[in-house]
Formats: C-alpha cells, sequence, structure tokens
C-alpha cells in the first residue's frame, strides 16, 4: 500500500509540473532531445506560448543551433511583447 500511495503521489507531482518544467528537467539531465520533443509538442496546441518559445531557444542553444535558438528567442520576445500590450 505504501508502494502505491508513493507512486500515486510521484505521478501526480510529475502532471502538476508545467511543460517549461519537464522540459527544463530534461535538459538539465542532459536529454536535449527529449526536451526539444516536449516543447515542439506543446507548441503545437499552444502556439504563442512565449514561456515554451524560451525554453526551445534553451535547448537549441544547448544543441548548438545558434541560427534557431536565435529566431526562437526572437519569436519568444515577440509574444511576450504583444502579451503585455494587450494586458489591461
Amino acid at each position: 500500500m505504501v508502494k502505491e500511495a508513493k507512486e500515486a503521489m510521484s505521478d501526480h507531482i510529475e502532471r502538476s509540473k508545467t511543460v517549461h518544467q519537464r522540459a527544463r528537467e530534461q535538459l538539465a539531465r542532459g536529454r536535449v532531445k527529449t526536451a526539444l520533443g516536449i516543447l515542439e509538442e506543446h507548441l503545437i496546441d499552444e502556439p504563442e506560448d512565449a514561456e515554451a518559445w524560451y525554453a526551445v531557444a534553451e535547448v537549441l542553444s544547448k544543441m548548438d543551433r545558434k541560427e534557431d535558438a536565435f529566431r526562437a528567442m526572437n519569436h519568444a520576445r515577440s509574444l511576450a511583447k504583444t502579451i503585455t500590450q494587450k494586458e489591461p
């Protein structure tokens, strides 16, 4: 019963993390392709998620894809600026 409770708690904690947190955890573990996959999948449904684009830029930079990282960062900034302008 204790083992089941630990597994349930672990599952709950994992599900409560944001996409950005999960991706950055994978990046910290050196799993850059996994991190990128998590973010790309998320961005299919949420293409205007600036924080996800910032994380993509981090991942691409770690992959030494500097030009792609720069474009992702610029896109994130553009989205963040748009969101800021929409707020009252």
